[in-house]
Order: C-alpha cells, then sequence, then structure tokens
C-alpha cells in the first residue's frame, strides 16, 4: 500500500507542476473568445479557473501536505484523487493517456491513503 501512496504523490506533483506550465496558455484561449462577446470569455474563464483549480491546485496542496506532514493530508490527498477519477471521462475525450494518468493516480491514491494514517500522532 506505501508504493500505491507513494506513487499518488509523485502523481499530484507532476499535476501541479503541468498546471504551472500550462498557465502559459491561459492568455490564447481568452483571447481566441474576444471576438465572440464578454459571455464567451467569461465562459472560457470560469471554466478554465473550475480545470485548473480541480486538476492543478487541488493535487499541489495534497501533495504540499503529504510532503510536510500534516495532519491534512490524508483528507486533501483523498479529494484530490477522487476528483482525478471524477476528471478521467471527459479528458478521454482529448487524451486518452492523460484521462488512464488520472484515473491511475486516482486510484492509487485511494487505496493508498484511504485505510493508512499519514501523520503518526
Amino acid at each position: 500500500m506505501r508504493y500505491l501512496g507513494d506513487f499518488a504523490r509523485f502523481g499530484f506533483a507532476v499535476q501541479a507542476l503541468l498546471g504551472i506550465l500550462t498557465l502559459q496558455i491561459a492568455p490564447s484561449m481568452v483571447q481566441r473568445r474576444l471576438r465572440e462577446g464578454a459571455l464567451y470569455v467569461a465562459i472560457t474563464l470560469l471554466a478554465g479557473t473550475i480545470l485548473f483549480v480541480s486538476l492543478n491546485v487541488l493535487p499541489a496542496i495534497a501533495w504540499w501536505t503529504l510532503r510536510k506532514g500534516q495532519r491534512s493530508a490524508r483528507n486533501w490527498a483523498l479529494a484530490a484523487s477522487l476528483v482525478d477519477i471524477v476528471w478521467s471521462p471527459p479528458v478521454a475525450s482529448c487524451t486518452e493517456f492523460g484521462a488512464v494518468a488520472l484515473a491511475l493516480i486516482g486510484v492509487c491514491g485511494l487505496v493508498g491513503f484511504w485505510a493508512r494514517p499519514v501523520v503518526h500522532a
């Protein structure tokens, strides 16, 4: 079980790094929508924010709390794992590899952190 948790923690770190690297794409996405009107810009910003927070910020928080050994680490890891599993089907329409990676990180995180405590009191 320990190795599954370690793999999930590594996956959370990769997701966080990919989020930082993909921030440069956001301005071009908004710029393409400018011609279509304010509603489309607002929808793009809202969707982008939801996607970024759920697939990049949440795993980053999980990784950070696991790294620091905080009491809330298990909860953050379980939340990030569940979100990864939930996002797998929509991501599959864009990239199958990404969907499989998300599902694998999510399942490993659930199995690895469900029963074992991360911090010893």
